[in-house]
C-alpha cells in the first residue's frame, strides 16, 4: 500500500510461466493496478474504518518476445553508503502528530505535531548538517499520516503498536512513511546534502493545512 507522496523503484521479471504461477508468455497483458484500500481512521473511542479510492488501471504491459536474461533480482537490496546508520545516531528527537479538539462540540480544532499548530515564522527544531539522528514518529490515537520530510531521506527502523512490522518494501531509504493510528515508527535521518529550512508535515493535504506541519533548520 502506497499513500500520498510515498514513491517505490519496482524491479520485475517475468519469466515464461502462466499467470498463475507468477509469469508471463509471449502474446500475454499484463495490468498494474490501484486498488481501493482501508485504513484506521476516528478519534478516541470512535473508530471507523476509511475506503481510499476505487480501482483503476495505471499500467498495462505487453509481452512481446522472449529474451534470454542472464541478471537475477537479488532478494535484498544494498542500501548503499548514503543511508544512516543507526549506531552514529547523536540525539533522539520524538514528534506527537494529534488533534485539538473544541471540548464543547467535540469537532476538530485543528491538527498539531507535538501539541502545537504550524507557523512559517517559527523554528521548531535545529539540527547540524552531517550528523545522525533517530526520530519517533507517534500518532496519538487519530487518523492514519502519512508523514513526509523535506531535504533528506531516512531509514525506518522499527514500528511499536499499529501492525508493529517494517513492512518488505520500507526497507530501502524513503522520505515519507505511513504512521497508523496508537502506533509509532522509528527512522534513523540525516540531511547530508544542504543547509536551510525544511518542512516535516503530514501529506494528507487537509491536516497539512490545518496545522500539522513543523519547520526543521539544518545549520
Amino acid at each position: 500500500m502506497f499513500v500520498p507522496w510515498e514513491g517505490a523503484r519496482p524491479h520485475s521479471r517475468f519469466p515464461p510461466l502462466p499467470p498463475r504461477e507468477g509469469g508471463a508468455e509471449v502474446g500475454d497483458e499484463v495490468l498494474l493496478r490501484s486498488l481501493a484500500f482501508q485504513i484506521p481512521s476516528g478519534v478516541d473511542e470512535l473508530m471507523t474504518v476509511e475506503v481510499q479510492g476505487a480501482p483503476m488501471d495505471l499500467l498495462r504491459l505487453h509481452v512481446g518476445r522472449r529474451v534470454r536474461e542472464r541478471a537475477a533480482i537479488p532478494d535484498r537490496l544494498s542500501l548503499g553508503a548514503v543511508a544512516p546508520d543507526p549506531a552514529d545516531s547523536i540525539r533522539e528527537r520524538s514528534f506527537k502528530f494529534g488533534i485539538q479538539i473544541e471540548p464543547s462540540t467535540r469537532s476538530m480544532a485543528y491538527h498539531t505535531i507535538n501539541g502545537r499548530s504550524f507557523d512559517m515564522s517559527r523554528i521548531d527544531e535545529r539540527v547540524t548538517l552531517g550528523e545522525t539522528e533517530i526520530w519517533s514518529f507517534s500518532n496519538d490515537k487519530a487518523f492514519a499520516h502519512p508523514v513526509h520530510l523535506h531535504g533528506a531521506h531516512f531509514r525506518v527502523l522499527s514500528r511499536s503498536g499499529g501492525r508493529r512490522q517494517v513492512m518488505p518494501w520500507e526497507g530501502g531509504m524513503k522520505d515519507t512513511v505511513l504512521v497508523y493510528p496508537t502506533e509509532t515508527v522509528r527512522v534513523a535521518v540525516r540531511f547530508s546534502a544542504h543547509r536551510g529550512i525544511f518542512p516535516l508535515h503530514c501529506h494528507n493535504i487537509e491536516h497539512e493545512d490545518m496545522g500539522m506541519m513543523l519547520n526543521v533548520l539544518v545549520e
